[in-house]
């Protein structure tokens, strides 16, 4: 699956900045970011203690470039 869209409503309460839109480099190649980053990243802004997430998937990278 490559190429997908995702809307983030909200800011965390602060923590992700609003109105904008965000394309990873690499989108809808082999090196492409993977979604459980972003979903890893998003626990972790919530303050869940967590260093890894997926299964098949799994990845312990976070996507910090949504939160500049």
């Amino acid at each position: 699956m490559t190429n997908y869209h995702i809307v983030l409503m909200g800011h965390a309460g602060g923590k992700i900045p609003g109105n904008r839109h965000f394309r990873p480099p690499g989108t809808g190649t082999p090196s492409s970011r993977k979604v459980t980053e972003l979903m890893l990243t998003l626990q972790q802004v919530m303050g869940m203690n967590v260093t890894s997430y997926g299964s098949w998937d799994k990845t312990s990278k976070t996507m910090t470039e949504i939160l500049a």
